[in-house]
């Protein structure tokens, strides 16, 4: 009996919710959708005996990696000047640690009644408030207020992964000056990143705890353990942002970044259609950026407190970068380049501590972590077709990492991989070339996506191998993500 009343309530909630999202549905204002993804990749290390190859689980490597994330959103008016929007994020192994995957894309922890917890196949079903904003609405002037995603070249919401980051942010967006949008936002907290300068890279792009966004613990940079005081630098972010659409074949942007003790940032880029010129589908885009270090990070890294470099200066890391597409014959093609100055930070993702780059010589794995990596030259060629309702696309990514002489570049000492590019330079003790080689898959039956990945990565960093073996080896990577949206 105890059995059948535990069902009965697990039936009535379930009957409940689901008649409640649908008197949601039914209201003209509020619209119920969501995501559920299941994520998985296996990796083969080159040079590693032990190494047990792709599709085997291995707890020594953690070479596999699995996670089924959801996502409910609930979004819509409110009223005739407010909007509202509410999502929930949750993540699960569903036991695939005991047998398929060592190892979780959703790195990091999740907020319990005993403090922060790595995600497990024993925690349950972790999930938190991915977004909870308001948008009040006044003639061409909105506000948005609260947690959201955020889309701007330099801090934006990944979601590549079974999970996606937000923020803690407030959005003014006013659109009164004609084919114009502009944009001032003030990012308070966030969950793509830590507080350890030099820690790595968020792998896999999000956390469930939310912290100061840029705020980075300068006590504890090798550890992270102490408290923020006053010692560390302060967090927040100011940013303002402009998009000109005057010439409709030509929209121009532009942003400006400044996190007072930490960062600050610009990016302007250019957008060239010839469709309606030549009557062809040719497309070029530019882009000129940069990011240094200021305030307290400033002062930390010329004190060389990271430890590693002695008389370590500080400056900005420019980026100039180019890509040319067209459309042939139902053949979609692109070569793009982009060339970093040294410097102390990548141009990439502020968000998830530089793991994506919206430089468009990135790969699936050379990302910011190595394209956009200070003294960098890199170059990318693809091609994408689409037959029978199949997307087919191919790219081959290299990438030159310089030596960066005497920077002391952030997020690259504490964890792994770091930077794949950094870690490599630093053991071999020169310039070196890395290259990557994508080959995807990618459909839709009924209302699944599912998408194949293989990535073959060359004079890479190696997991597992020795300081000799770095730009020696390569990986093979396989990653297949389902998922269904409503």
């Amino acid at each position: 009996m105890k059995k059948v009343t535990k069902l009965s309530l697990v039936a009535l909630m379930a009957l409940g919710t689901a008649a409640y999202a649908e008197e949601v549905k039914k209201d003209a204002g509020l619209k119920v959708s969501g995501k559920v993804t299941a994520w998985y990749q296996t990796m083969a290390h080159g040079g590693v005996s032990a190494d047990k190859g792709l599709f085997i689980y291995d707890d020594v490597y953690g070479n596999d990696w699995a996670n089924v994330g959801a996502m409910l959103r609930v979004s819509g008016a409110a009223s005739d000047h407010v909007d509202i929007g509410v999502a929930l994020q949750g993540v699960t192994t569903m036991g695939t640690e005991n047998f398929l995957a060592s190892a979780e894309t959703a790195s990091g922890a999740y907020p319990s009644t005993t403090g922060l917890q790595s995600l497990s196949g024993s925690a349950g079903f972790p999930f938190w408030l991915h977004e909870l904003h308001f948008t009040y609405k006044v003639g061409n002037t909105h506000v948005k207020f609260g947690r959201q995603e955020l889309d701007t070249p330099l801090v934006f919401t990944e979601a590549w992964n079974s999970t996606a980051n937000s923020f803690e942010a407030a959005v003014l967006t006013n659109t009164d000056l004609p084919a114009t949008t502009i944009e001032a936002l003030w990012i308070a907290k966030g969950n793509g990143a830590g507080d350890t300068l030099h820690s790595a890279p968020q792998v896999f792009g999000t956390e469930a705890g939310y912290s100061t966004f840029m705020a980075y613990n300068l006590d504890g940079d090798a550890t992270g353990y102490s408290p923020l005081d006053s010692n560390d630098s302060k967090g927040g972010m100011f940013a303002v942002g402009v998009k000109n659409k005057t010439l409709s074949f030509m929209p121009i942007t532009a942003y400006y970044y400044s996190a007072p003790d930490a960062v600050q940032a610009y990016w302007t880029q250019g957008d060239l259609s010839l469709k309606d010129m030549i009557g062809m589908d040719v497309s070029a885009q530019g882009i000129i950026a940069g990011i240094a270090p200021q305030g307290k990070v400033d002062t930390y890294l010329k004190a060389d407190n990271g430890g590693d470099k002695a008389g370590t200066a500080t400056g900005f890391t420019h980026a100039v970068a180019g890509k040319v597409a067209a459309n042939i014959a139902g053949v979609a093609l692109r070569v793009a380049l982009s060339k970093t100055t040294a410097g102390n930070i990548p141009v990439a993702n502020m968000g998830t501590n530089y793991k994506k780059t919206k430089l468009p010589t990135a790969s699936i794995f050379n990302d910011g972590m190595v394209a956009a990596q200070p003294n960098t030259f890199a170059m990318l060629i693809g091609a994408g077709y689409k037959v029978a309702g199949i997307n087919i696309g191919a790219s081959y990514g290299s990438y030159t990492i310089g030596t960066n002489s005497g920077f002391d570049q952030i997020n690259t000492n504490v964890g792994g991989p770091a930077s794949m590019g950094y870690i490599v330079q630093q053991k071999i003790g020169a310039a070196t070339t890395m290259s990557e080689i994508d080959v995807s898959v990618s459909t839709k039956i009924q209302e699944f996506s599912i998408a194949a990945h293989y990535i073959n990565l060359s004079n890479t960093y190696v997991p597992g191998g020795t300081a000799a073996s770095y730009g020696t080896f390569g990986n093979n990577v396989v990653r297949i993500v389902v998922s269904e949206s409503f």
